[in-house]
């Protein structure tokens, strides 16, 4: 009994924790804190879906997930030729956390049909990030300002002037 129980627990939790992915396509497009707290959430729940032996044998055979896995080596190989001081070798490693965390949710993301609802989300919130892009730039609509809520210097800029809409625009437009 206490098995199914375990086992029950463990499929809520690969759903809930491919929804915060899912969640973390849209909110990647405007925040980089909301970003960070939805991936992190979504790693406790990978964490708690079961199923590690698979999972460390699909981030073995896939070549993304080990590059991932050998550039955090690297930057911790780094950290040691740093005149940097520890707290602050520490803090930048910290900001790091997504290159441990990213191969466990590439091995992780194995149904075509939740990663068809990711790749999809994010184009969808990259093209209504065009369009209010277009409105505040031709028509002088801020929705951001509308809202209150986000404070923007740039003409174009939607929500908060970073470099991380640009990126995401350039990954969509791939």
């Amino acid at each position: 009994r206490n098995f199914f129980m375990w086992q029950l627990i463990a499929e809520k939790s690969k759903w809930i924790a491919s929804f915060f992915l899912m969640l973390c396509m849209i909110a990647s497009t405007i925040s980089v804190s909301a970003t960070t707290i939805l991936y992190i959430l979504a790693f406790l729940f990978v964490l708690m879906s079961g199923h590690w032996r698979e999972v460390v044998e699909r981030i073995i055979c896939n070549k993304a997930a080990v590059s991932f896995l050998l550039l955090f080596t690297l930057f911790i190989v780094g950290t040691f030729y740093s005149t940097s001081t520890k707290h602050l070798m520490m803090q930048d490693l910290h900001k790091r956390h997504w290159m441990l965390m990213t191969p466990i949710f590439i091995a992780f993301i194995t149904s075509v049909k939740w990663r068809m609802r990711m790749m999809n989300i994010f184009l969808g919130a990259m093209i209504v990030i065009l369009v209010l892009s277009y409105a505040k730039y031709f028509y002088h609509f801020d929705f951001a300002g509308q809202l209150h809520v986000f404070r923007t210097q740039e003409p174009a800029c939607v929500f908060q002037d970073h470099i991380v809409q640009s990126f995401a625009m350039n990954i969509a437009a791939f």
